[in-house]
């Protein structure tokens, strides 16, 4: 164990040290980050300073998509389309797992880094690919801030649904999603009773209207697009 005495050195060289890294950090941070999807938008919106975006998607500024779509005024948005980003040049680009598979092979055989992001299955992966978003960013801090506003959120709503009432998460064309999903996972966290194992779809499928009419939830959230 180190004396007392020599605490205050190894505290400057710890000090020191998180300095170094820091700028580092700092340093190595791209400066021109495009994203190709609204999820990755709503991600650097949060995380990045104004001047390292250089374009984000369209769907940015679309007010019933986008929960930061006043945030996204003045930034330029792009096409989605690989070429048009060679040409305007970028230094990270995010892009979904589930896009084009041609455009990121584009991008990435044109040297621009690619960081794909996969969608959220639960609040951990939402956690970590906050965490990891930050980092490549050279903003770990403000993932720590933002993890810690939602976890703060939860907090609040923890069981505030009483009764046990049932509700079913409805898509278009009827799909349900699993009891296992993010939305499940929040819903069960509010305090809910997921509708969706009462109509054996506990891994998710296609609910019939007719079946749900003959076994109805208490409650029914839907898309503003069913259809």
């Amino acid at each position: 164990m180190p004396q007392l005495s020599r605490m205050p050195g190894l505290f400057a060289i710890a000090f020191f040290l998180l300095a170094a890294l820091e700028a580092a950090s700092a340093q190595d941070a791209p400066r021109r980050v495009v994203s190709l999807n609204l999820c990755a938008d709503q991600l650097l919106l949060a995380l990045a300073d104004r001047d390292q975006i250089a374009s984000l998607s369209p769907l940015v500024e679309d007010r019933a998509l986008s929960f930061l779509a006043d945030d996204a005024g003045g930034l330029p948005t792009n096409e989605g389309r690989g070429e048009v980003i060679l040409f305007k040049g970028a230094d990270l680009v995010f892009a979904a797992s589930y896009g084009s598979r041609i455009q990121r092979e584009l991008l990435e055989r044109h040297g621009i880094p690619l960081m794909t992001l996969d969608p959220w299955n639960s609040l951990a992966d939402g956690r970590a690919q906050i965490r990891a978003v930050a980092m490549r960013l050279g903003h770990p801090e403000r993932g720590e801030r933002l993890v810690g506003e939602i976890d703060a959120a939860l907090a609040r709503s923890s069981g505030i649904v009483r009764g046990s009432r049932s509700i079913l998460t409805y898509y278009r064309r009827g799909w349900v999603p699993g009891a296992d999903s993010l939305v499940g996972e929040i819903l069960r966290h509010l305090g809910f009773r997921l509708h969706q194992e009462a109509l054996g779809l506990a891994q998710g499928g296609v609910a019939r209207l007719e079946n749900i009419v003959a076994s109805p939830p208490d409650y029914l959230l839907i898309d503003d697009v069913v259809g």
